[in-house]
């Protein structure tokens, strides 16, 4: 059983609410889908923050060039792991809101807690894949973006290459490619790209989960 989850932002209120003053407590938020999460085998969410110690939270800074900023407190990535998630996707439009600080910073909290993680990269030679295996069968997770709210800019266009991971064909038939040589027999592909609010896909989600599909002709492929 594989369980999928969306956005985890750790808004400002969230913050607010999880804070005494000199620390932080987000269990009591998962306490419900825990026993949900518990049942499952692999649990796989979008962390949709950074985690950087050296910037400012969300809670004292909750936009930045006109555009919603995240920042949560490490405690926030305790409370995932209390809660029963197995690893992250990191790839989406609020990659670059600290600019290398709090991309670089986000991944070492995810590495100090042994969590798994793709989408974000700190070195070019880095695995861009996460494979688990469950009851004997091996299953490869990818994570891409196709925006960034125009905060890329924030590093620079050689970072850009290797630390961020967009959605384009050579990079899914490479990732592809290192996932079955290294025995994935299912692959699970996020693609950070859709409207939020709606319940329904938008005409670009359809377009890019056509490509992909184009791209792999694998139907051991499930697109989210």
């Amino acid at each position: 059983t594989i369980m999928l989850t969306g956005d985890l932002m750790c808004q400002p209120m969230q913050q607010l609410a999880a804070y005494n003053g000199s620390t932080y407590d987000f269990k009591p938020t998962f306490q419900y889908v825990k026993k949900i999460f518990d049942t499952a085998d692999l649990v796989i969410g979008n962390l949709e923050t950074l985690v950087s110690k050296s910037l400012p939270l969300s809670k004292d800074m909750s936009s930045l060039q006109t555009k919603p900023y995240l920042n949560a407190p490490e405690e926030f990535l305790d409370a995932l792991k209390y809660a029963g998630f197995d690893g992250f996707i990191t790839a989406n439009n609020h990659d670059c809101d600290g600019g290398e600080t709090g991309l670089v910073e986000t991944l070492d909290a995810l590495d100090a807690r042994k969590i798994p993680h793709t989408g974000t990269f700190k070195d070019e030679n880095e695995q861009r894949y996460m494979l688990f295996e469950r009851n004997g069968i091996k299953i490869g997770i990818l994570s891409y973006a196709t925006y960034f709210n125009k905060k890329e800019k924030f590093l620079s266009v050689e970072k850009q290459a290797y630390m961020l991971n967009r959605l384009d064909t050579d990079a899914v038939q490479r990732d592809i490619k290192a996932l079955r040589d290294a025995g994935a027999e299912y692959i699970i592909a996020y693609n950070h790209s859709g409207t939020e609010y709606s319940q329904v896909p938008a005409a670009r989600q359809e377009r890019y989960a056509i490509l992909l599909g184009f791209i792999s002709n694998d139907n051991r492929i499930l697109y989210i």
